[in-house]
């Protein structure tokens, strides 16, 4: 859609890989199918125009914003100044009851997740928190693959949220960068400890280099929520040129296309076809 865009409204050629090239466009993340970004940052060559995100969001639909454009270094990767990724992960509670909650539908919605819950969660969530070798949380990649090596920098599990009569919590994952199905597969063994599908004996072999088939949660409600650039804002965010990118700007308006967008296209979706219980591989 951005391609389209930007093609519609003269800034791009064409979508060959050599016009990519030429005006030098780089996406700061990419994102597995049904994944969802609230705060994507794409850099590329520009004309002085001082209307590019209007003439853009006009040829945008509306699921799909520019929040804004602003002049970095002429040397600026949107992939490679990165310092780190913010991923969020809006689930139905329920996810975290026990396995064998009766009553169905109906049940799954009404219920509250305790606090005990909770924290049996973020528990079971800092054991991914460091450097460990993510080897079985990815695919198509070596046991011995150095870059299966990841370092999270915290995960936690937020406090519920009532969305209509639903209740849903956020999954905040922060980290360097992640691998395919990564983030995906993390939060489907936490999710696989705490309905009781098996326990967290599971982590003295998930970091070895023997493959594990690990479960992975539904990619519905994963979602890249902000790219921050914390290098680029301390070495060029004030030399009175450049403007840091700084996100804390723009939260108002996040926040809206936040529920307005993604919740309530996540909300609906899960009432039609519940994603969850998923189906857990017992180890």
């Amino acid at each position: 859609m951005l391609t389209k865009a930007l093609i519609s409204c003269g800034y791009l050629a064409d979508a060959s890989p050599k016009e990519y090239r030429k005006v030098w466009f780089q996406r700061a993340s990419k994102t597995d199918k049904a994944v969802s970004a609230i705060g994507q940052v794409c850099s590329m060559l520009l004309p002085e125009d001082g209307y590019i995100k209007d003439k853009l969001n006009s040829a945008l639909p509306d699921h799909i914003r520019i929040i804004d454009v602003i002049r970095v270094t002429r040397s600026f990767n949107a992939q490679t100044a990165c310092s780190h990724r913010v991923y969020d992960y809006f689930f139905p509670t329920y996810a975290l009851a026990p396995r064998d909650l009766p009553g169905g539908d109906e049940a799954h919605w009404k219920y509250r997740v305790p606090a005990e819950r909770l924290t049996q969660a973020n528990t079971i969530l800092k054991r991914f928190e460091g450097t460990h070798n993510f080897y079985n949380f990815t695919s198509g990649r070596d046991a011995t693959d150095r870059s299966c090596n990841r370092y999270i920098i915290s995960i936690e599990c937020l406090p519920p949220m009532l969305y209509g009569d639903h209740e849903y919590s956020v999954i905040r994952v922060i980290g360097q960068s992640f691998m395919l199905h990564q983030i995906r597969k993390m939060l489907g063994l936490m999710f696989a400890i705490v309905r009781g599908n098996t326990t967290e004996a599971v982590f003295d072999i998930v970091y070895r280099p023997e493959r594990v088939d690990v479960p992975k949660a539904p990619g519905l409600g994963l979602m890249l929520n902000q790219v921050v650039y914390t290098r680029y804002n301390e070495r060029y965010g004030k030399d009175g040129i450049h403007d840091p990118i700084d996100w804390s700007k723009y939260e108002d308006e996040m926040a809206l296309f936040r529920m307005k967008h993604v919740y309530a296209h996540i909300d609906k979706i899960e009432v039609e076809e519940r994603s969850y219980p998923f189906h857990i591989i017992l180890f």
